[in-house]
């Protein structure tokens, strides 16, 4: 992984609490803090773009059921 230099600003006071105290370094936090972020909005924008066939699709299985509910039990009761 290529790594790349990049410029944040921070309050200038959470920054001189920050190196005084033993955590990991604050590129490390940033990494971890921009993955997430990314990751939450990938997640967001895949549900939104599948937000229409996941609806079709619950709606068919509500209308026909699934292939397999003649050979189970499913919740508690006998099919």
């Amino acid at each position: 992984m290529t790594k790349t230099r990049t410029t944040v600003t921070i309050d200038e006071a959470l920054l001189a609490e920050a190196r005084s105290l033993p955590i990991p370094p604050l590129s490390a936090l940033f990494e971890q803090s921009v993955r997430k972020a990314v990751k939450t909005a990938r997640a967001e924008k895949w549900r939104e773009e599948n937000r229409q066939a996941l609806a079709e699709y619950n709606e068919r299985i509500e209308r026909e059921g699934v292939f397999s509910e003649q050979y189970g039990v499913w919740h508690g009761k006998s099919v």
